[in-house]
């Protein structure tokens, strides 16, 4: 059995879960091209198939959890808990047909070249019937078949999706061109829709143990009883009988020139939306009759946050979820435009050159109430307060900061060298990312225990003062954002990459021998940062672009890279 010691994260005796995966997808195509002189018509076929298998399991169906503890200056391991599982599991959700059937076709006609087509998708995925062999803390079960007979909705999707392209050529001698482009994409699957309804899934809960016999082995007897009644068991859904396939809709607009030959301009605008997203909607739980208002000083700004706490006879409610589409665009968007500047140029000796400038912003709108602890407290209005990154919606609740556009650039060169050598190089500058896509500080409070931070100043908030009285021993934490997205991002970074190589020819054999230096500049910019507050406001308010939470990546050191390629 493993052992895990809480207090240093070391594993001793045995190993974690055993996980195996087994994804496993097919593919056939065919296509048949027709030219003429002003055509280019082509059809074809794509079929995906295959499943997406895997199995867990773990000696004695338990990890046996330790801390330490010092007595007399001595400290030893003692036993606190053990982590069961319902395993062993196996379970293989079936992709049964991934099909794409499209005709499309180039029609060049005076200045104009047309490009049009249409494409019919259909996608099935099942989970076949299956049976649950009995585990140490789960009993053997047996499940029917989930395919769209036995759940209305359940994919077995058609959809036609229409591509529109338009060029002109300006001035008809191939150095000017407008061009737009429309297309419809469904989402990409294979069998996670259908996972989200599989009865069978790996499930672990933490349970007391002392191991008063001290033998070292977690026996049934030790071991206290489970407070969940339905452990190893998914929650409960049932799915909108017309649920709809996401898809999104793409455009763009631009203008390419050639400025001398071999040197190319061009502008280009992109837009791209998302449309029927997936939303689960937990019918047990209203809105607005099943929580209550708390007023709660922001620590960082003293504003006054109407927090929003479950009434207790809904608190523990086993949830009834629902999965339907969010079909009003007003409730859940995601809306994304760019705009890109670049510059290509094939110069002489083979010198190749790029350039570019990109402006591009995310406006995403999700005010459905289901952002966070989706699979169990759904509907939680405390999701409102910056749910609207557009400025329109729920305001009141907290105003939203607009979304800036971001602004990068990026300088490519590969130039020949003497004796057969070549080198490239890469310089490119890119805007830090938002330091939280949801909201730029959460802060999660916990009735009786959570309290103000102690180096809090602004006006309401008393250093040290529990934040929110208890009302019930099981009230569940409340996740609260402080700062709008938006408004905290990472500092820039700027990335410099060198490149050499030489091809050495023998006969019919050749050798590429490369080396490579990537973050020339070794810098050390944070990615990704925990944005929760804690026990300090400083992080958070300090004019230092690089102060915030805990980093959790940066990019990567100065690497050097040496590398060989044999063609024979």
């Amino acid at each position: 059995m493993s052992h895990f010691n809480i207090s240093t994260n070391f594993r001793t005796v045995a190993g974690q879960l055993e996980q195996l995966i087994v994804p496993n997808q097919d593919t056939a195509a065919t296509s048949l091209t027709y030219v003429t002189g002003s055509h280019n018509i082509k059809v074809g076929m794509q079929w995906g198939f295959g499943s997406n298998g895997y199995s867990t399991n773990i000696n004695a169906d338990l990890y046996q959890n330790y801390q330490n503890q010092t007595v007399n200056g001595v400290t030893r391991e003692v036993p606190v808990s053990v982590t069961v599982f319902n395993s062993p599991i196996s379970t293989f959700p079936e992709l049964n047909a991934n099909l794409g059937i499209y005709a499309q076709d180039q029609w060049a006609l005076k200045k104009f070249t047309f490009t049009y087509g249409l494409r019919y998708e259909y996608l099935n995925e099942d989970v076949p019937a299956q049976d649950r062999p009995a585990g140490r803390f789960a009993p053997a079960a047996h499940y029917a078949a989930i395919d769209c007979k036995s759940l209305p909705g359940m994919t077995c999707w058609s959809n036609w999706t229409p591509r529109l392209g338009a060029a002109y050529d300006v001035f008809g001698n191939g150095k000017t061109a407008i061009k737009a482009s429309f297309g419809k994409y469904m989402r990409a699957e294979s069998s996670a829709f259908a996972n989200l309804f599989n009865p069978v899934a790996s499930f672990s809960e933490n349970r007391n143990w002392s191991d008063p016999n001290g033998d070292g082995i977690a026996q049934d007897s030790e071991i206290a009883a489970s407070n969940n009644p339905n452990f190893g068991k998914i929650t409960s859904r049932s799915l909108d009988p017309n649920f709809r396939r996401e898809y999104n809709l793409q455009y763009s607009a631009g203008i390419q020139h050639e400025l001398t030959p071999g040197v190319a301009i061009n502008y280009y605008w992109f837009r791209r939306s998302l449309h029927d997203t997936q939303l689960t909607v937990n019918r047990a739980v209203n809105l607005s009759a099943d929580w209550t208002t708390v007023p709660v000083v922001n620590p960082l700004t003293g504003e006054i946050i109407q927090a929003y706490q479950i009434n207790q006879n809904k608190a523990s409610v086993a949830p009834d979820l629902y999965v339907t589409n969010a079909s009003d665009d007003n409730l859940r968007r995601n809306t994304f435009t760019g705009f890109e500047l670049g510059v290509n140029a094939h110069l002489p000796r083979r010198i190749l050159m790029f350039g570019g400038w990109t402006m591009e912003r995310t406006v995403d709108v999700d005010c459905t109430a289901n952002t966070l602890n989706a699979s169990a407290t759904t509907n939680n209005p405390n999701t409102l307060r910056f749910c609207d990154q557009s400025g329109q919606q729920f305001q009141n609740l907290g105003q939203n900061a607009t979304i800036p556009y971001q602004h990068g650039f990026k300088l490519n060169a590969n130039v020949p060298l003497v004796y057969g050598f070549e080198a490239s190089t890469s310089l490119q500058s890119y805007p830090g990312a938002i330091k939280a896509v949801t909201g730029g500080v959460s802060w999660t409070v916990t009735r009786g225990s959570t309290r103000y931070p102690a180096d809090c100043t602004v006006p309401g908030c008393t250093p040290g003062a529990i934040v929110l009285p208890s009302r019930f021993a099981s009230d569940p934490a409340v996740l609260l954002q402080l700062v709008s997205p938006g408004t905290r991002y990472e500092p820039r970074w700027n990335q410099l990459d060198f490149g050499i190589r030489r091809t050495f020819r023998f006969n019919a054999t050749q050798v590429m021998l490369q080396f490579d230096l990537f973050n020339a500049l070794n810098g050390n910019n944070v990615l990704t940062e925990t944005t929760t507050l804690s026990t300090s406001v400083a992080p958070y308010l300090s004019a230092d672009p690089n102060a915030g939470g805990l980093p959790t990546s940066i990019l990567q050191p100065r690497i050097i890279r040496l590398g060989a390629q044999l063609r024979f």
